[in-house]
């Protein structure tokens, strides 16, 4: 599968939550609509964090365009609503 094209890249790998969920709040909303942003997460410091960046951007109305996961890295494309 090929990658999405993405605007701008948050790597929260290494975070717990609710962190990459608070970072990726502050990011989105310095996007303008339509932009989108590449998050990468480390699965194996926290291993629902994907689940809850995924649900908060459901939440808020944001699109998930894309979820790749590989060794341990999940990385989320999210285009602003």
């Amino acid at each position: 599968m090929a990658e999405a094209k993405f605007d701008e890249v948050l790597d929260v790998s290494g975070k717990l939550c609710p962190i990459p969920v608070i970072e990726t709040k502050r990011r989105m909303e310095s996007l303008i609509t339509g932009k989108i942003l590449k998050i990468i997460i480390d699965e194996r410091c926290d291993p629902v964090a994907p689940d809850n960046v995924m649900q908060w951007a459901r939440d808020y109305g944001h699109k998930i365009l894309q979820v790749i996961k590989s060794e341990g890295e999940t990385h989320i494309y999210i285009q602003k609503a």
